[in-house]
This record gives structure tokens, C-alpha cells and sequence, in this order.
């Protein structure tokens, strides 16, 4: 497709255009900020009014505004559509199942998510609102998270209880009222932070100010002790490194931020009144304000690395750029002979040291079965403070094994929304009593079937083809953005995999926010027509 005409330049964003960004960010802001301080959205009252605003939202777009009207894709079809048919299947899937108020809470749970899904879509538009969605979705979760820190590490502000900032096991739950909520929101958090530190497009202020957030957020992560974050961020940020257009980039943001980040927890963990349960207010309030300042310091340092990092990615690339166009055959084949060498190498030394490389491999695959062991124990999770960090023990198996079992029993259809808790009173190995499967799609199959799990992979499938079709070419949100938010949402979607974050309705606001930017058919909506000579000639 040929490139503009020279001289041309890019539209201007009408003012209703701009009016519709500011309405459906802020209205975004509003969901995800005050749902979080109401208990993360858990509760009917709170997923029902995230709902109702965001439909109210919506439709004052669409009243106000032409701007945001005829962009909807294929793909923003299918995802809303699948949403929505999954609601009314766990609706319906009410019919059969033993506890029928259960299907239509869970209805009415999802209906809201769509509605926040179809608020996105219109916010979105094909340019201005989607980067003010994925800045927005950041500024919240990161806000969420700060708070949380500053609530354990500065109790003389009195931000949460006493219970929930000092004695919850140690572990981090205020505002989203769930430790492993609270840790997921900072898992989201970093990748948005470092897809906007990576953008080069980007004030540097803005980009200095994300990185900048990265110890303080990881730091409320590590105070969470949640496990099924730890593993969340680290899927997060992978993918965000292979959608990234420039990876050279997003390597030089990670690294960046990676050793101030790592020296923050370290201070944090290393400190027991911060994550220990024996934690007491009188301990917190002398090594808290010490522990949040060397956060905020550390930051500052990550945020000079970050800008310097990305500068000297460019330089790197623009090196590379010129070495290229001048042809390289010389340096090419050097630098494929120092491989040769190098593997020719490798091969003498591992034959040299057959042994110990065999009793290294002995000793991984000895690490590898405990852990496996200790997972499928089926043991009640005992540890405190940050030993919970080094130990795999839960219910978690034996909750997939009987979401297991209810899959098999009724493949097709399933048992039923809310047949799960009866379950697994009836078939656990363990004392402990748990009202979900601690995995949606797992729970999906098993209460709704196939034919349930089939209209959510739909939704899922869809938004994993949105990241695909942006990370090939441009689409509404510049591509460092866009890569942070496909890390954010696929540390969301292992959470899910682990968790019942799915329940949570601030984090899965979020998620269909960030959803929603990859939805979009065209990268230009919001803003004045193109003249025809351009249009032509793009």
C-alpha cells in the first residue's frame, strides 16, 4: 500500500471525539478506582453498579457523539458476542443446576463485564481513546497498588484497618479486600508501566514516571506474598518482551528497572514487621516510612536508567539500521563463525564434564518431583510470612481434580452454575472448605460444559487474535503500549488459570478495558475526515 502523500499530515481529533475519550476514560477511572475501595468488586451491589455505569456511560457516548460509531471489527463482534452468549448460558445453565440463585448471580456478574467490554469498545474508538484507555487502566491499577503499600508501610495514615494492613497473615489485602487480588493488580501494573517507559513516542516525563513506579508496585506485590502473582508478573512480562515490535526496547526498559526493583524487595521482605504476622503497628511505623522512602528512591533511580536504557536502544538499532543498509556480508560471516566456535566449544566441555552435568540434571529433575509432590499432596498451606514464597502446598490440586470429575460426569452441558461447592464438601481430601475451583476455565467446564467453555475461549481467542493482528502491524495504541497491555492482560489470564480472579470485578474491569483496545478495526475514528487526495494515494 503506498505511503501518504509527502507533506501530508495526520488529522486533528474532532471535539466531540475528544469528549468521548475524556467521558469513557474517565468513567473507566471511576469503575476501576472506586470498586476497588469497595471491596474489589466481589460483591452483587458492586459488580451490578460497575455494570449499570458503564451501560449508562455508553450510551451517553453513543447520544453525544457520531465519533464512535461504525469502528466496531469482526473481532469486537465475536468478543461481545461470546461474552455475552456465556452470560446467558450460565443463565440458563440455571435450569439444571441445584442452586439456581447462584446461575443468576453469576448472569447478572458477567452481563456487567460485557457492559464494561462494550464501554471500551466506545471509549476506544481507532485512535485517541484506546492510548487513553491503556493509561488509564495503568494510573489505576498502580494508584491501587501504592495505596496498598503505603497502607502496611505508613500506618500513621490509617488507610486500612488494623487487621487488614498489620496482622492478615502477613500478607497485603487492603483495598481489594483479597491478597491475591491485591498482589495480581501490581502484576498488571509492571507490564503497563514498562510498555509506556518504552514508548518512545512518549513525553519523558511520562515514560521516566511509569518506570519510576515499578519498585514501589513490585514492592506491594512482594507484601502480598501472593504466589500465583509472582507467576502471573513473570508470564506478564514475557509476553510483553514477544509482542513487542522493538524488543531490543522492551529488553532495555526490563533490565533497567530489574536491580533497583530487585534491591526494593529485597529491603522489604528482609524486614519481618512488614510480612510477618507477628508484624506490630509500633515496628511498622519505625521501619515502614524507611522501607516506602527506599522505594520511592529506588524509583527514582529506575527511572533515570529506564530513559537512558531506551536512548541507547535507539542508538543501538539506529547502528544496526545503517550497517544494514551499507551491507554487512564481512561482519556476518564473523559473526557466524564465533557461533560455530563457541558451540564447538560448549560440545568439548560438556563432554569434559559429563558427569557433573549428569548430577546437575539428577538434582533438577530430584527438585522437580518434590515440588510436584508437594503440589498434588492435597496439604493445607501452613507456612508464614515469606516462607509461603518457597513452597507449592494448597488445595489447589485436589480443587482441579474434582473440577475434573464434574467435567466428566456432564461433558456436554455441564452440572450446572453453583453445583461445584456440594461437590467438593463431597469429594475433597482436606479439610479445608472452598466455594470455587480456583481456575475458570476448569470451573467453566465443569458447571457449564463445553458448550460454556466454548463461548469464553471465544472471548479469550479473540482478544489473543487482537494482540497477533496489533503485533504485526499498527493499530489504535502505539505498539509499546499495546505490547504492555497484551502483558498485562496475559498476566490477568494466568491469574484466572490459578485463581478465581475472574471473580473480582475491579481486576476484570480492567482486563475488559485493555481488552477492548485490540478490538478495534481501524486505527483512525476519532478524528477529522481525510481528504480524498490522501486517502487515495494511502
Amino acid at each position: 500500500m503506498p505511503a501518504p502523500q509527502a507533506g501530508s499530515r495526520r488529522a486533528r481529533a474532532t471535539p466531540a471525539a475528544r469528549a468521548a475519550a475524556v467521558v469513557g476514560c474517565g468513567t473507566a477511572l471511576g469503575l476501576v478506582v472506586l470498586s476497588a475501595r469497595s471491596g474489589g468488586g466481589y460483591f452483587p451491589v458492586e459488580y451490578l453498579s460497575i455494570g449499570v455505569a458503564a451501560l449508562v456511560a455508553g450510551a451517553v457516548l453513543l447520544l453525544v457523539t457520531e465519533a464512535t460509531r461504525g469502528t466496531a471489527s469482526a473481532r469486537c463482534a465475536v468478543a461481545v458476542g461470546g461474552l455475552l452468549a456465556y452470560a446467558g448460558w450460565i443463565g440458563l445453565s440455571g435450569g439444571w443446576s441445584p442452586a439456581p440463585d447462584v446461575a443468576a448471580a453469576g448472569f447478572q456478574r458477567n452481563l456487567a463485564y460485557a457492559a464494561v467490554l462494550i464501554l471500551g469498545v466506545l471509549t476506544a474508538g481507532r485512535g485517541r481513546g484506546a492510548t487513553g484507555l491503556v493509561l488509564t487502566v495503568w494510573v489505576a491499577l498502580a494508584g491501587i497498588s501504592v495505596a496498598g503499600a503505603a497502607s502496611r508501610l505508613l500506618p500513621a495514615l490509617e488507610l486500612a484497618p488494623l487487621r487488614d494492613s498489620v496482622l492478615a497473615d502477613g500478607r497485603l489485602s487492603w483495598p481489594l479486600t483479597y491478597w491475591n487480588a491485591q498482589g495480581l493488580a501490581a502484576a498488571m501494573a509492571v507490564p503497563l508501566a514498562l510498555g509506556i517507559a518504552a514508548d518512545r513516542r512518549a513525553h519523558v516525563a511520562l515514560r521516566a514516571t511509569a518506570a519510576g513506579t515499578v519498585p514501589l508496585v513490585a514492592t506491594a506485590l512482594a507484601l502480598s506474598l501472593s504466589r500465583g502473582s509472582v507467576l502471573a508478573l513473570a508470564v506478564g512480562l514475557a509476553v510483553f518482551v514477544l509482542c513487542s515490535a522493538r524488543p531490543l526496547r522492551s529488553v532495555a526498559v526490563v533490565a533497567a528497572t530489574t536491580l533497583p526493583t530487585a534491591v526494593a524487595v529485597a529491603l522489604c521482605i528482609a524486614e519481618p514487621a512488614a510480612v510477618e504476622p507477628l508484624g506490630r503497628a509500633l515496628d511498622l511505623r519505625t521501619v515502614g516510612p524507611r522501607l516506602f522512602g527506599a522505594a520511592v528512591a529506588l524509583g527514582v533511580v529506575a527511572a533515570a536508567l529506564a530513559v537512558v536504557g531506551l536512548r541507547a536502544a535507539r542508538t543501538v538499532e539506529d547502528t544496526r539500521r545503517r550497517r544494514r543498509l551499507a551491507g554487512a556480508g564481512p561482519g556476518s560471516a564473523a559473526v557466524a563463525g564465533v557461533i560455530v566456535v563457541a558451540v564447538a566449544v560448549l560440545a568439548l566441555a560438556a563432554a569434559r564434564y559429563d558427569d557433573r552435568i549428569a548430577e546437575g540434571t539428577v538434582g533438577v529433575r530430584s527438585f522437580v518431583d518434590a515440588r510436584s509432590s508437594e503440589f498434588t499432596a492435597a496439604r493445607p498451606n501452613t507456612a508464614l510470612g515469606v516462607e509461603r514464597l518457597g513452597t507449592v502446598r494448597g488445595s489447589r490440586a485436589d480443587a482441579y481434580r474434582v473440577a475434573i470429575d464434574e467435567f466428566q460426569s456432564a461433558p456436554i452441558l455441564g452440572a450446572g452454575t453453583g453445583t461445584y461447592p456440594q461437590l467438593w464438601l463431597r469429594e475433597r481430601r482436606g479439610p479445608e472448605t472452598i466455594r470455587n475451583a480456583h481456575s475458570l476455565p476448569l470451573e467453566t467446564a465443569g458447571e457449564t460444559g463445553l458448550v460454556g467453555l466454548a463461548l469464553l475461549l471465544a472471548f479469550f481467542g479473540t482478544v489473543v487474535r487482537g494482540v497477533v493482528v496489533v503485533r504485526r502491524r499498527p493499530g489504535a495504541v502505539p505498539r509499546a503500549r499495546a505490547a504492555g497491555a497484551a502483558g498485562a492482560l496475559a498476566a490477568f489470564a494466568a491469574s484466572c488459570c490459578i485463581d478465581w480472579t475472574w471473580q473480582m470485578g475491579t481486576l476484570t474491569a480492567a482486563a475488559m478495558l485493555l481488552a477492548a483496545t485490540f478490538l478495534r478495526s481501524e486505527r483512525r475514528t476519532a478524528e477529522t475526515p481525510v481528504p480524498r487526495s490522501v486517502e487515495h494515494s494511502a
